[in-house]
């Protein structure tokens, strides 16, 4: 019979309430960076706020299951004539944007357009899908606030927790899917996970189809460390990456399943940064003589980085 306890974990870790004392409370708060700790420059340079005002704009997406989205993005782009990259979100199970919102804004302050929407159970990545060609209608509208404002050629996506597994099928299993430039997960539910928990089996992903970058974190906490996302499960997600794509995992050290997000974001942002908009800055965390994350024992450990881009 399963314990108690561990029942108590799942129950904990898949209605997305790790380190929340109530479901009402924010997943992240305000200011969030200004509380995570950083061990390097270029980490605390990104965990930091980014150059741009941020503005905001919610729409209806008709969809019964996750009524709507939220976009944030740099306020100038009202003014400017330019493109600007666009992010995907996608959220654990029982969250919806409005407890991201910090990370979404932290992550458009750095030039981004970044898309949520209010999906409890997004592992399937048709939530993103229907975002995704959503916004890219948006950018062909002439009435619309983002008409030739998406960068079409620089998409990312992220995603937390079940949203890791929507992240990946969003970009495997969806015609929009080859929009995508680079990808990205923290805490994943790892394949392990799904298969003994029997969780609906239309999670399960194949990363041996993904064909672009690919960061994935996890906390060293024992909430991910024993069950969602354990060592041996993040390494057999890089170790099946196939392709010259760079791919790097990495744990940060000390954190839980709840609080990877914003306590990985730092170096979220740089991956975004570096290989979204080219920023040669960024890439040191990733790539050349000396990476940072492979330098910053403080609060990574089970580093790997592979990859044509990964090379000096």
């Amino acid at each position: 019979m399963m314990r108690l306890a561990n029942i108590g974990l799942i129950v904990l870790a898949f209605t997305g309430l790790v380190g929340c004392d109530s479901a009402t409370q924010p997943m992240v708060k305000e200011r969030y960076f200004d509380s995570v700790s950083t061990a390097k420059p270029l980490e605390a340079k990104y965990t930091g706020l980014g150059e741009f005002t941020v503005a905001s704009r919610t729409f209806s997406s008709g969809e019964e299951k996750f009524p709507s989205y939220k976009i944030w993005y740099p306020a100038e782009m009202e003014q400017k004539n330019k493109a600007y990259p666009l992010v995907i979100m996608a959220n654990g199970t029982g969250v919806t944007y409005p407890r991201y919102e910090p990370i979404f804004e932290h992550l458009a302050s750095w030039g981004f357009i970044v898309a949520g929407n209010d999906d409890e159970w997004s592992a399937l990545g048709s939530s993103s899908a229907k975002e995704l060609d959503f916004i890219l209608a948006q950018s062909k509208d002439p009435s619309s606030l983002f008409y030739r404002k998406v960068d079409v050629q620089k998409i990312g996506i992220a995603g937390h927790s079940q949203g890791g597994a929507g992240a990946i099928h969003a970009v495997t299993d969806f015609p929009n899917g080859s929009n995508y430039r680079v990808l990205y997960s923290a805490s994943a539910v790892s394949l392990s996970m799904i298969e003994s928990w029997k969780i609906d089996k239309r999670w399960k992903y194949d990363v041996g189809k993904i064909r672009i970058p690919y960061m994935m974190v996890a906390g060293t906490g024992d909430i991910d460390a024993k069950t969602i996302a354990p060592l041996a499960s993040l390494g057999k997600n890089f170790d099946d990456l196939t392709g010259n794509a760079i791919a790097v995992m990495a744990r940060r050290r000390g954190v839980d399943h709840g609080n990877t997000l914003d306590h990985a974001d730092g170096y979220m942002t740089a991956w975004f940064r570096f290989l979204l908009l080219g920023d040669m800055e960024a890439k040191g965390v990733f790539s050349g003589v000396e990476p940072e994350i492979l330098q910053n024992k403080g609060n990574w450990q089970d580093v790997k980085i592979k990859g044509e881009q990964s090379r000096p």
